[in-house]
């Protein structure tokens, strides 16, 4: 299981590889699990990250890790 500062600089990446410059992060921690938000600034595609998703969720996924920026 991946730590969420893990799981964002992941994500942080695989979103500048498709030309995506994102915001400040949205974190929230719960008894069980990490979420992090973001989007990007020119597009507003979004990206997540968690820290336990569901059996048959990922860890991250959003339209910014899926597809280009068109800006």
């Amino acid at each position: 299981m991946a730590g969420l500062l893990d799981l964002r600089m992941r994500a942080e990446s695989a979103c500048e590889t498709r030309g995506h410059r994102l915001g400040k992060w949205d974190t929230r921690h719960g008894e069980s699990r990490s979420l992090a938000n973001n989007e990007c600034i020119g597009c507003g595609a979004w990206v997540q990250c968690n820290t336990r998703p569901q059996p048959n969720g990922i860890d991250i996924g959003g339209t910014a890790v899926a597809l280009n920026c068109p800006t």
